[in-house]
């Protein structure tokens, strides 16, 4: 039997997503809850009869344009524990839904789920009773690499130009500061700003990145040369996995080739924080995002040995159809007005 309830204990739910290793994301932990109003979160877990934790879940609550009815978000949610079989998370899930209106006030129209896990038949399974869903936020496939090594042995497997250009780097006197004062914020996001632009990745506003690093969910690591700001990255580095959020250069400065050393920077830092594998986040997967060749070929040169994947689809739970595809629809709207816009 299983047991559904709000979560009160951080100590616990970091405990838990520490110990799964190749499925806990910095989008469950429980800090990335602070960067909205209590009152806009929701956390949950899953307990069985030995009153072990089986599954956490951070959801947030989003409105739905012109009308009341809200509905949960999990970004890289929920997250079980890991030695479960599909059936028994699939009973899992099953008690989140059955039980969810006895502790929610609000009932939500629906729930959707921007799982991280892998995409295979085995997983699809897990959520048994959801539809896939075309309304995404996160990133739909990465590129994952393993730091519990040696340096030398995250050096070894690199490509011979990663190791080239970030020694490079060095040599043409390129600095790595780590800017948790955020003295240097504003001159990031300049930069940052323009990479989006080039790279066509879609950003948040400033004041939430702002926000992420006064609350040191997320860390910000510089590049400086001749006593200016040239690059930096935005990274998390809470354990099990670190994860390159974003990472912006002045192109102006591309011949100095400080993304490599800020990402082998990153590393390091990340193996101090325990952590044991290393996140670099959208990639072009299967041809799936062309524009993101470029930064693609970047990110696989840390690790020659391991390949990028897909993630599971977005799923779905539909409470209320009605509204779910009202939503939809304007989902669809927005993706109209965008390509126009852009043409």
């Amino acid at each position: 039997m299983y047991h559904l309830e709000i979560a009160n204990n951080q100590e616990k739910w970091t405990t838990f997503l520490g110990e799964q290793t190749e499925t806990a994301s910095f989008l469950q932990a429980w800090g990335w809850g602070e960067s909205r109003p209590t009152e806009e979160i929701l956390r949950l877990q899953i307990i069985n009869d030995q009153q072990e934790i089986v599954l956490v879940c951070l959801l947030f609550w989003e409105k739905i344009l012109k009308i009341k009815s809200r509905y949960l978000y999990a970004p890289f949610g929920p997250v079980w524990k890991e030695s479960l079989t599909v059936k028994e998370k699939q009973n899992i899930l099953n008690c989140l839904f059955s039980n969810l209106p006895k502790i929610s006030k609000e009932k939500p129209a629906f729930i959707i789920f921007d799982s991280n896990l892998i995409n295979s038949e085995e997983n699809q399974k897990i959520f048994k009773g959801c539809a896939p869903t075309p309304l995404r936020l996160q990133v739909g496939a990465s590129f994952i690499i393993p730091i519990d090594e040696e340096e030398e042995e995250i050096l070894a497997k690199m490509h011979s130009k990663t190791r080239y250009n970030l020694r490079l780097a060095e040599k043409k006197g390129v600095e790595i500061l780590w800017d948790d004062q955020g003295t240097h914020f504003d001159e990031w996001f300049k930069i940052m700003g323009s990479t989006a632009k080039r790279n066509k990745i879609r950003l948040l506003s400033k004041n939430h990145y702002k926000k992420l690093l006064d609350k040191k969910i997320l860390r910000l690591i510089l590049a400086k040369f001749d006593q200016k700001i040239i690059a930096g990255n935005l990274v998390s580095l809470v354990p099990p996995t670190a994860v390159y959020v974003h990472g912006g250069l002045d192109y102006q400065y591309h011949n100095l080739m400080s993304p490599f050393l800020l990402q082998w920077h990153s590393i390091l830092e990340a193996k101090k924080s325990g952590c044991l594998n290393f996140d670099f986040w959208g990639v072009n997967h299967q041809g799936q995002h062309p524009q993101w060749e470029g930064i693609t070929r970047f990110k696989l040169g840390f690790n020659t040995e391991k390949n990028s994947f897909a993630y599971l689809p977005s799923q779905v739970k539909i409470f209320n159809k009605k509204i779910y595809y009202y939503n939809l629809f304007l989902h669809y709207l927005r993706q109209i007005k965008k390509f126009v816009l852009t043409r």
